[in-house]
């Protein structure tokens, strides 16, 4: 495997495929995400002047998960060849 003009082999290029896969799924796992707040989002405003608490609780969710995504999978991205 070559990462910025290095040869790596061995065990080091397993866990570097390991990491660049973890940071594929992460996208997904934040794309995923992304959709279901836009969801939740709209379902709010379709509701106009009182949506249910269960729509506000989606809502919710959907910003939490947004941001456990981002903070578990920053230093990742961080990382040399998993960005």
């Amino acid at each position: 495997m070559r990462v910025f003009s290095m040869t790596i082999a061995g065990p080091a290029a397993a866990i570097l495929r390991a990491l660049s896969l973890a940071a594929l799924l992460a996208a997904a796992a934040f794309a995923a995400c992304a959709g279901l707040l836009w969801m939740a989002l709209r379902r709010v405003r379709a509701a106009g002047g009182d949506p249910a608490l269960h729509d506000w609780a989606a809502l919710g969710a959907g910003i939490l998960a947004l941001a456990g995504i981002t903070w578990t999978t920053v230093p990742l991205f961080l990382l040399d060849g998993c960005g």
